[in-house]
């Protein structure tokens, strides 16, 4: 893991790393304000856009006053 002031310098990083025998593939560079990452190997340089997940509604809104009484065991 490394951290790199300028999305640049991070993804020429990533390339001359790739090259080494060594290294476990792929390599991943996130750019986080922007979201997106770039995933790399000797042959490939991919650009992932993160997606963007959006509240959905869900239930109505409930009556102050439950009208099912709580649920108690039998005894």
């Amino acid at each position: 893991m490394a951290a790199f002031a300028e999305w640049d310098e991070a993804h020429q990083w990533a390339h001359l790393t790739a090259m080494d025998d060594q290294v476990i593939l792929p390599l991943e560079v996130e750019d986080r304000s922007q979201r997106i990452t770039r995933r790399i190997t000797r042959e490939t340089c991919e650009l992932i856009a993160w997606t963007i997940f959006t509240k959905i509604s869900g239930c109505p809104p409930t009556e102050s006053e439950p009208r099912i009484a709580p649920y108690t065991p039998r005894g």
